[in-house]
Order: structure tokens, then sequence, then C-alpha cells
């Protein structure tokens, strides 16, 4: 009797920002692996996950018995680990752990990967010192950075490439400060469920709605928006401004919906995950995108690039001209949806992601199974796994009572 051969595990952890590893998930199981996505904790926003292991923000997970748990049906079941927002399940911060778990998955025989998708991956001081939009200037976490984030995303950045078999980011500028990373493509959206729908009568020959939704106001160039847009509507263009902030993720599909174009940002220069959403609706897209950037992705993206480029100094003129040209609009947003289909869908992605698993897979033994692992984890970790038996068992009642009774008796 025969049996199909087992579908490799891939688990991306331990964030998932904007909903891109759940959807990539998805993706990746339409290219031939089970590959599932897990969160610490759920960000406000909303957005699904298929594992939660529900824990408190910025707490150290080595604390939580479930996170254990997970870390051994990680170790003993996985094929592939791909990590996101630059960091592994224990890199921290205020510890300055870098990636202190890679080198055990990959004894383990594990492939993994990490994905770079933000300032987690940028440099502050790179920022200020040599790109013209210096977008660092005015963010409320500039002067973290500067206090010492910086240092530790530079370390991290250096030893990615080192510590893990392959290495992506989702932003163009950030291949400037990772050394030995490759352009992903976002894939945060299902197509399926996100379609543009016909323009009612209603909505023809209407106020024209422009759609901003900032994260960070200061990082987007979001007074440069408003600025642009209240200067039209002064000189008589029949414009309104729809900021969509601190909202469910679940309530702002009615809002993209009934925009005619979205504004992403004025200051980083390439789009983010809500551009992504509002082309596949076929909505025209206006930011700011780098030029010198483009080098960094596929010949081809760049050439069906539909995004309409545009800077601080000319915003109000390039959305003069959107504003009195509908059938442009229509036309990119046309575009868009295509273009979308073709370097954003998720099972497009999930064919770059798992391609490059099968090839760091090929490079190594074939990952054994429990029992072939598991003399190699307890020997790994038999000195850690003391240590938090001791920390478990002096954090219980009875060991407090314990503690309690030694000291009495001592002082007695």
């Amino acid at each position: 009797m025969s049996h199909e051969p087992r579908r490799l595990k891939v688990l991306h952890a331990p964030r998932d920002i904007g909903c891109n590893a759940y959807y990539l998930a998805r993706g990746e199981r339409v290219n031939g692996f089970d590959s599932r996505n897990l969160v610490y904790f759920k960000q406000w926003y909303g957005y699904p996950a298929d594992i939660d292991l529900g824990m408190k923000i910025d707490d150290n997970p080595v604390y939580y018995l479930r996170w254990w748990l997970q870390m051994a049906k990680v170790a003993s079941t996985c094929d592939v680990l791909h990590f996101n927002f630059g960091g592994s399940f224990l890199s921290y911060y205020p510890r300055r752990w870098i990636y202190p778990d890679a080198a055990l998955w990959r004894r383990l025989g594990i492939a993994t990967f990490v994905t770079f998708q933000g300032c987690e991956g940028r440099l502050s001081r790179y920022v200020l010192e040599n790109l013209e939009t210096k977008f660092c200037t005015n963010c409320r976490s500039r002067y973290f950075c500067e206090g010492g984030y910086d240092n530790f995303k530079e370390e991290s950045n250096s030893q990615a490439s080192r510590r893990f078999d392959g290495v992506f980011a989702l932003n163009p500028d950030i291949l400037r400060s990772v050394p030995g990373a490759r352009f992903l493509p976002y894939s945060n959206v299902d197509l399926d469920e996100w379609r543009p729908r016909e323009a009612r009568e209603e909505m023809r020959n209407r106020t024209v709605r422009i759609v901003h939704a900032p994260t960070n106001r200061e990082i987007k160039g979001s007074e440069i928006i408003i600025d642009a847009v209240k200067a039209l509507k002064e000189e008589g263009e029949d414009v309104e401004l729809v900021l969509v902030e601190k909202l469910p993720h679940e309530q702002v599909r009615a809002l993209y919906e009934s925009a005619d174009l979205l504004v992403d940002q004025m200051l980083i220069g390439w789009y983010g995950g809500v551009a992504v959403e509002l082309m596949a609706l076929a909505k025209p897209v206006v930011a700011f995108i780098r030029q010198e950037d483009l080098q960094f992705i596929p010949a081809q993206m760049k050439e069906d690039l539909p995004i309409v480029s545009a800077n601080t100094t000319n915003l109000k003129e390039v959305l003069r001209e959107l504003v009195r040209d509908p059938a442009r609009r229509h036309q990119i947003g046309r575009r868009s949806r295509a273009f979308v289909e073709k370097w954003h869908h998720p099972n497009v992605v999930g064919k770059m992601t798992t391609d490059a698993y099968r090839e760091a897979l090929a490079k190594r033994p074939h990952p054994t199974g429990a029992s072939g692992r598991l003399p190699v984890l307890l020997k790994i970790t038999k000195p850690t796994l003391r240590h938090f038996a001791l920390l478990y068992r002096n954090m219980s009642p009875a060991g407090r009572f314990a503690r309690r009774l030694h000291g009495l008796i001592k002082g007695s």
C-alpha cells in the first residue's frame, strides 16, 4: 500500500506584522508545505493567527510553560522555521540577546529563515546621514534608536546571514542595512476576499475621497499629506481626506472601498501593506518611491509598478491631476489589481519562499524525526532545562513555602 510523502512542516514566528506571515503560510500550503504561523500575542488590529500563545507584550517567553511546550513541538516536528520582524524566538533587546536559539534549530536539522519588515532592520543613523528624506528626524523612537537600539540592530543585521539559511526584506531600502538579504514582496492579502467592486451610480460625480492610513504619522509623513489636501480644498478642488487610524482591521474595509485613491507615505521610499490592500481593490496609490532602491527589486516588477510616485514638494500637484482625471484613476486602479495578482498573491510569494526552503533543505541531511532529534536536543539543552526546572520549582507555592519554612528553622 503506497503512502503520500509527508508534507514538510513550516512555522512562521514569533510575530506577524500586518498579517503578512499568516497569508504567506496559506500560500506556502498551496505550494506543497504544511505551513502555519505562530504569534506570542495578537496585536490590537485583530489579525488572524493559526497559533496564538496569548502572552503579554514584551514579556520574556521563557517564563511561560506553554512556550516551552511549543518549543518541544517545534524541535520534534518542524522542518523549516521562518522568523519574522528580524528576530528569532529568543531575540530580546533588553538582554541584548541576538538569535541565541538559532544554532539549536540548525543542529536539529531545521532550516531557518528570517524576514525584516521595517524599522527593526533600518538604522536611524544611516537614514540621517545618507538619505535625502530623513524620516527618522521626527520619529518618536529616534532617541531610543540612538540610545543603543541602533547598535543592537546593526549587530543583528550583520549576524543574520551567518545564523540563518536565508534572509529576506519586505522593503528594498532595508537591503542597504542587512547584508545578504534578498527582496521579498508583501503577501498580506487574500485576493479572493479583497476584490474590486463596480462603482455604484451614487458614488460617481461626488467629492473625491483620499484615504491615508498611518500607523506612525511621523514616519509616514502624514502632516505633509494633510497639508496638501487642505491646500487643494482651499484652492477649490472637491476633495476630502479620510484618516484611518486606531481602527481594528475588520472595520477598515468599508472605508477603503469608499476611497477614490490612497496616499500611503511620503518619506520611506516604498509602499506598505495597506497599499497592497487598496491596490487589490483596484484603487490607485500615491507614495514616495525612492528610485535608487528599485535596483533591489526584480526588473519586471519595476516595469510593472503602478504606484504614482510623489515627493514632499510635488504631492499637491500630483494629487490635483488625479482628482481631476477619474479615467486615469480607473486605469491605474485596473493596473494595480493586476500588479497585486502578479507580485503580491500569497501563492506567488509562497512559491518564492518554498523554493528557498527546498534549496536549503537539499544542502543538509534530511531532518530526522523526533526520535533522532531527541538525543541531540537533550545533550544541548540539559543545563538550561535544569536551570528552568529549579526556577519553576522556586516560583511555585510549594517552593515558596519551603523557602519560608527553611528561613524560620534557620532563624530559630
